[in-house]
This record gives C-alpha cells, sequence and structure tokens, in this order.
C-alpha cells in the first residue's frame, strides 16, 4: 500500500475531511471510501510529518500511558 503517488490525493483527502466536521467513518462512507484505508493513510502522514528528534510542540495535554491491571488467579 506505500504508494508515494497516492500521497497528494490522501492529503487533500484529510484536508477535505478535517473541513468536513465529520467523523472519520462519516467522511468515507460519504465519500465512498474504505475507513481502513483512510485511518491507514491518515496515520502514516501524520508519522510523516512528525520528527521524533525535535521538540514537540507543548498542546496542553498529558501523555498517558495505559497500564495493565492484573487479576486475582481464579481458584
Amino acid at each position: 500500500m506505500n504508494n508515494p503517488a497516492l500521497h497528494p490525493f490522501w492529503d487533500q483527502t484529510l484536508s477535505d475531511w478535517q473541513a468536513s466536521g465529520l467523523s472519520g467513518a462519516a467522511f468515507c462512507k460519504e465519500q465512498s471510501l474504505s475507513y481502513h484505508r483512510f485511518v491507514y493513510w491518515r496515520k502514516k502522514l501524520t508519522e510523516s510529518d512528525h520528527h521524533p528528534d525535535e521538540k514537540s510542540a507543548v498542546t496542553g495535554f498529558a501523555r498517558v500511558a495505559r497500564i495493565p491491571r492484573l487479576l486475582p488467579e481464579r481458584s
């Protein structure tokens, strides 16, 4: 699925989605797009814009990590 020729299409599609105010699923249904591909490209293009060696901008959100809860063993 890694086709660089699709980058401009999905970049524009994601911009259109953000401007629409719709959920990803609703936008894909309205545009007859595969939601799976939408999520793939949203993640791919977001990650390609991120530079991990640079400090991230302050967003006002705290990073959280989920810690699995250990359940007691059943007898």
